[in-house]
């Protein structure tokens, strides 16, 4: 009996042996599925996610590493998708409310979210509830990387616009790549060159008959974009057949999902039109200039330079900035026998208009005293007048000229110092002693608006002494704008306290500091008229 039982023990640990054998080969398997498992899902294209009904993750497929960038240890247990944007989120809340309540309800969503890089991934993902099944107990969603896709989509349409719009452009636009093929060529090459698209989409430059500056041109400017990835703007003159074009171009590198340059987007836009334009306006200017140059010159041969009135006037200064070439504004010096006539005049406009004022003033100025050299000037100015407002038609009834002339004028005898003034619209400013005084002008111009209570001009008369100055200016320097703010008047007061606060200054220092005195004020403003200042000591 205990031999049969000793046989029958080892029949039963041999089984149990073979057991234990074929378990474990059972288990290597097993592990084994399962490594594969984890190698498929961790390599595969599709994510997969598990939701609590919290919306917490609760697994996540090893492919998280390959599609995001994450370890799945660091998603598990995240609320949400990953780095989903504000609308994204919106968009997965509501569904995912919607597949919680109804076991049946499947969505299909298209997203984007943040990778670990920071590049955002679009994914298509299918959502079901899972909850049923025990093994899963959660809310799956099976996505898919279609970033490559919208890329795809997004190029598609953006060609497809582009396209349309190059069909009807008026331009003509050109893709090349690299070696020099042409990728297309919309329907304007055809009015240029007489050569159709399907004559060169295809084709590489050296295989075309174009002519050869814009062979030469597209291959140049290829291989400097393939060189530095930068766009160009150039401008192209070239003949075709009989015809001659200057074209600008705009170059453009599109890039591929490489980041390198793909192709070359070339828009040649004729601007042969504009071009003729441009140059017959520069001609036009240069004869406008030239014709303003030489009316300049006849302008300064008339009116008398610094150095004229010094021979007269020793100790004085003459400050004249024209606001363009010619002037409205202008100095005038009239000699005679007994005494000296010295003015500054205001005409109505400055550049051209005002210079053509400025001759009839000179030369009515000049003519009224041809006939009678001893008037003073309150008469001189009356007649003055006059004359100007025939010579503009003022004077009859129906006129519409409102053209006129601001004057300071002052007459002095050297002999007895005596100085006599009238002014339209213009004060004479004085240093008497070294105190300053202000002799005010009468309230209306030369010619010009009539005035109801307009009388005759005053005439002043002032007694100087030696070291006496006067000043007589146009209001073209206390209307400069400038100053801190840039936006204020330099205006009477300050050239009254300058005059003042200098009063000890000869003449010439005098001038260079009202030019200081201007240019300082008027800053970067623009010159806003015509500046004219005589000053004179005795």
């Amino acid at each position: 009996q205990l031999l049969q039982n000793a046989e029958e023990m080892k029949i039963t640990q041999e089984e149990l042996s073979r057991t234990n054998i074929q378990l474990e080969k059972q288990i290597d398997e097993v592990n084994n599925s399962q490594k594969r498992m984890h190698t498929l899902l961790e390599n595969a294209s599709e994510l997969i996610v598990v939701f609590d009904t919290t919306q917490t993750i609760k697994y996540i497929s090893p492919s998280v590493k390959n599609i995001l960038g994450f370890n799945d240890i660091e998603v598990l247990g995240l609320k949400n998708f990953i780095n989903l944007n504000e609308k994204a989120r919106g968009d997965f809340d509501q569904n995912f409310q919607q597949i919680l309540n109804d076991a049946e309800h499947q969505v299909k969503l298209e997203f984007s979210v943040q990778a670990k890089n920071g590049q955002r991934i679009w994914l298509e993902a299918l959502g079901q509830n899972k909850f049923h099944d025990s093994s899963i107990e959660g809310i799956v969603f099976n996505c898919r990387d279609i970033t490559m896709r919208r890329k795809a989509e997004t190029e598609e349409k953006r060609s497809g616009q582009m396209q349309a719009l190059s069909e009807n452009s008026i331009d003509l636009i050109i893709r090349l790549n690299q070696e020099g093929r042409f990728y297309y060529v919309n329907p304007t090459i055809e009015k240029f060159t007489g050569l159709a698209p399907v004559d060169l989409v295809n084709q590489t430059i050296d295989s075309v008959s174009l002519p050869t500056k814009m062979i030469d041109f597209l291959k140049n400017t290829t291989q400097e974009i393939y060189n530095t990835s930068n766009k160009t703007h150039s401008e192209l003159p070239i003949s075709i057949g009989d015809e001659k074009y200057i074209f600008s171009v705009a170059s453009i590198p599109e890039f591929g999902s490489d980041g390198q340059v793909d192709t070359i987007l070339m828009v040649f836009h004729d601007v042969t039109d504009q071009k003729e334009i441009e140059t017959q306006i520069k001609e036009k200017n240069k004869s406008i200039t030239e014709s303003i140059n030489y009316s300049y010159n006849i302008q300064s041969s008339l009116m008398p330079s610094e150095e004229v009135i010094r021979n007269y006037f020793p100790n004085s200064f003459l400050y004249y900035a024209p606001k363009d070439i010619v002037s409205g504004d202008f100095p005038w010096l009239y000699v005679t026998e007994q005494a000296v006539y010295i003015a500054t005049v205001d005409c109505t406009g400055h550049g051209v208009p005002g210079a053509l004022m400025s001759f009839i003033g000179y030369f009515t100025l000049n003519n009224i005293l041809a006939k009678n050299n001893n008037l003073n000037c309150g008469e001189l100015l009356d007649l003055m007048h006059a004359e100007v407002q025939r010579v503009l038609r003022q004077d009859v009834a129906d006129s519409k000229s409102r053209d006129g002339m601001d004057v300071a004028i002052c007459k002095y005898y050297p002999s007895t110092k005596q100085l006599e003034f009238s002014g339209a619209h213009r004060p004479l400013y004085l240093i008497q002693d070294g105190a300053f005084a202000e002799v005010k002008a009468d309230k209306y111009p030369i010619a010009g608006m009539h005035y109801k209570n307009r009388t005759n001009f005053v005439n002043h008369h002032i007694q100087l002494n030696t070291g006496d100055s006067f000043f007589i200016f146009t209001d073209g320097f206390p209307d400069q704008f400038g100053g801190p703010t840039g936006k204020e008047k330099l205006y009477s007061t300050r050239i009254q306290e300058h005059i003042a606060n200098h009063a000890n200054y000869e003449m010439p220092e005098m001038g260079e500091s009202f030019d200081n005195l201007f240019t300082t004020w008027k800053g970067k403003n623009k010159q806003l008229d015509d500046v004219l200042m005589i000053g004179v000591k005795v």
